[in-house]
């Protein structure tokens, strides 16, 4: 019976760390319009270089271990105001901006949403 119960825990804890949202480039419009926030994590050379989502906060993750973390997650809520409110990350390709969404939920910031695809998906889709 425990080891039921060790099972079931451990899975609706892998279930709910991998459980975040994502938003598709088709209603990237629609979540603007309706004053969502967008955090563009990559590097300053990369949004100089290829640019960034219009209305986007530009908040670099350089390192990924808990100090810089911490400094990151302090900048975050700054802007957001409160870690309740809703927010989508953006980075290359989606790949980190799920990772850092599915730990940002773990750490409280519960409507962490992620961009598909990320700013590539983006550019492709603006330059058409």
């Amino acid at each position: 019976m425990k080891w039921l119960f060790f099972l079931l825990l451990s899975l609706s804890i892998f279930l709910n760390a991998s459980d975040v949202k994502s938003l598709n480039i088709t209603k990237l419009d629609k979540y603007l319009s309706l004053n969502g926030i967008v955090v563009d994590i990559r590097s300053k050379q990369i949004q100089e270089k290829t640019g960034v989502i219009p209305e986007s906060y530009k908040l670099p993750l350089i390192k990924n271990d808990e100090k810089s973390l911490k400094i990151w997650k302090f900048k975050l809520l700054k802007i957001l105001k409160s870690a309740k409110r809703s927010f989508l990350i953006v980075d290359e390709d989606g790949t980190n901006s799920k990772k850092l969404a599915q730990r940002l939920k773990k750490d409280g910031f519960i409507q962490a949403i992620y961009l598909k695809g990320g700013f590539d998906n983006w550019k492709n889709n603006n330059t058409k």
